[in-house]
């Protein structure tokens, strides 16, 4: 879907929405954006950045599949509250909680990244049989897998001040 006078990522959040997800006895404003048919496959992006990381191969991966594309609690377009403690913990929670509201039921997740971890969490409430949702295959692109020893660089850490909103994201 092309809109006129808009290109790129403005274009991207224009063609998805805001969800009313509840997380933590809070409802936040999620943005998702949905593309093709099939069996369901969410795309989990990176640090600081948002589902606009996955636009370069959406169009083809929606020849095949119901893509979930969700900008987690505080990046891209989705809501960032001042005065909280994020944690992948909530991140996960997020991720379960559009589920749910979607009907998803067995997904494939493919994580980039920050959503590395995220995944990972999903996998341990499923090992625990915590997880509501089969995950029918897991793909980890480019992640810590030990987030104690990640650390973002200077520059990712200014990215988190919610001044920078948007400009965030890469354009």
């Amino acid at each position: 879907m092309i809109i006129v006078g808009v290109s790129g990522i403005e274009a991207w959040w224009a063609a998805g929405e805001q969800m009313p997800i509840t997380l933590g006895g809070a409802e936040r404003a999620i943005f998702v954006r949905r593309l093709g048919a099939g069996s369901s496959m969410t795309l989990l992006h990176g640090f600081p950045s948002c589902s606009y990381d996955w636009a370069g191969v959406a169009g083809p991966l929606a020849e095949h599949y119901a893509l979930l594309l969700p900008d987690l609690l505080g990046f891209g377009a989705s809501e960032k509250p001042t005065e909280h403690d994020y944690s992948i913990h909530e991140q996960a929670d997020l991720v379960e909680a559009l589920w749910a509201w979607e009907d998803v039921t067995a997904t494939t997740i493919v994580a980039h990244d920050y959503s590395v971890t995220v995944a990972q969490e999903l996998l341990a409430r499923r090992a625990e049989g915590a997880l509501a949702v089969d995950l029918i295959a897991v793909h980890l692109l480019n992640g810590g897998l030990y987030p104690i020893s990640t650390a973002p660089s200077r520059s990712r850490r200014r990215c988190l001040t919610p001044s920078r909103g948007r400009r965030s994201a890469p354009g």
